[in-house]
């Protein structure tokens, strides 16, 4: 019988809380992505995990508790195992700030390096592989909301020497690793809009000096054929319109859209900005089939009816299907936008998206009963087998382009706001 409280390094009485810190610090210690692919440290990461599985669960811990003690009193008459060295050594852990002394020694070493001698493939390989999702993940855990922001502010200063298509992929990996604080994901878009715009300007700014030369010689060519006495200077009296009093037609003014990023997302994606975690029952062969026009891209969000809470938020883009599934028990309704060219910000700390053209806005009226269906049990010999159908769904999402009439999903007209919430 396994020892797991031996193998999680507590006490047979460590309460919830030790429990937890010491799989925090063994896993760390021993995940294979730290590791370098050792195959016995990697053995030793699933045991912590088998162990923390069994005492992190009270139930579970209980039914082991009974065996274990049972096992210690049948081998009371046996003196204690002595200890290896190797088992009495303890290695210091891996901590947050071993990830910032790593971040600042890369951030010290390239920003000493000449631009000849720098190379920028493997400064950004190095940055990106240790921005990895088990890192983050783990990083998130220790919840160290400054050590983070160091790390953040390290990698943002490499990303100075790199090229801007390197520089969107890391972002997206800092937004991630900034968890729930909003003013840090605000400061990574801020730099990121930052970094874009010198990126166009050193691509292209021998052709912006020879624009503007040309400009300013047509602007100086205008000036010196200009007449202050020419009559096409002086209004006609009693006249304030031109060609017959006729009015300038008035433009509708224009949204500004250049403090929103635009992002370009694939069929399944979801919004970085907004932190979502989606939800999945691996156990559930279920299915939401998503059917998109060739009119439109949507946006759709999952909603349980119970508790109001978003289990999906999906992008789908216009004449392809995209299949949510492992869907949870449960019913759901669903809010849809509908248009082209979707756009994303921070607006008072909380992230919300629109389509900037042909924007359309639903909310389903059919409830997607996602509960499995009791179909009685089945008897083989001496064996019994519960039977569930397990349902789903597809949906036709799509607007024409005549009357904007939407797909044949029943739905309600919402607000921007509405979809946002």
């Amino acid at each position: 019988m396994k020892d797991y409280y031996k193998i999680l390094e507590v006490s047979v009485n460590a309460t919830s809380d030790e429990i937890k810190k010491s799989y925090r610090r063994l896993a760390l210690k021993y995940h294979p992505d730290t590791n370098s692919g050792d195959k016995i440290l990697e053995n030793k990461f699933k045991e912590v995990a088998e162990a923390y599985e069994i005492l992190s669960d009270l139930e579970k811990r209980k039914s082991y508790d009974y065996d274990y003690n049972r096992e210690r009193q049948s081998n009371s008459t046996q003196g204690p195992q002595q200890q290896t060295k190797t088992e009495q050594k303890k290695e210091e852990p891996i901590t947050p700030s071993t990830f910032l002394d790593i971040f600042s020694q890369i951030r010290k070493q390239a920003v000493g390096l000449s631009k000849k001698r720098l190379n920028q493939y493997a400064l950004f390989k190095t940055l990106y592989e240790l921005l990895s999702d088990t890192n983050i993940n783990f990083l998130l855990i220790f919840d160290e909301v400054e050590i983070n922001r160091e790390i953040i502010s390290e990698v943002c200063t490499c990303c100075n020497l790199l090229n801007y298509s390197e520089v969107e992929k890391l972002t997206s990996r800092l937004v991630k690793l900034a968890g729930t604080d909003n003013e840090t994901i605000q400061e990574i878009y801020n730099f990121n809009k930052r970094r874009k715009l010198w990126g166009y300007w050193d691509r292209y700014k021998g052709l912006s000096i020879i624009a503007g030369f040309i400009l300013f010689m047509v602007f100086l060519g205008y000036e010196s054929n200009k007449s202050p006495n020419s009559s096409s200077n002086r209004p006609e009296t009693g006249n304030i319109y031109p060609e017959n009093n006729v009015k300038p037609k008035v433009t509708k003014p224009v949204e500004d859209y250049s403090s929103w990023d635009k992002v370009n997302m694939t069929s399944g994606s979801s919004p970085e900005c907004y932190n979502f975690t989606p939800h999945y029952d691996n156990s559930i062969d279920n299915k939401l089939q998503i059917n998109v026009g060739s009119n439109t891209d949507v946006v759709l969000k999952l909603i349980n009816t119970t508790t109001e809470k978003c289990i999906r938020y999906v992008y789908v883009r216009s004449g392809t299907v995209y299949n949510m599934t492992n869907i949870p028990q449960g019913k759901y309704y669903t809010k849809i936008a509908y248009g082209t060219d979707w756009r994303q910000k921070i607006v008072n700390g909380q992230c919300v998206g629109k389509f900037v053209h042909n924007a359309l806005y639903k909310k389903g009226e059919n409830i997607l009963d996602f509960n499995k269906i009791y179909k009685g049990v089945t008897r083989e010999g001496d064996s019994e087998y519960t039977n569930y159908e397990i349902p789903s769904f597809t949906l036709s999402l799509d607007v024409r382009a005549t009357d904007l009439d939407p797909d044949r999903y029943n739905t309600n007209n919402i607000s921007e706001d509405d979809f946002n919430q």
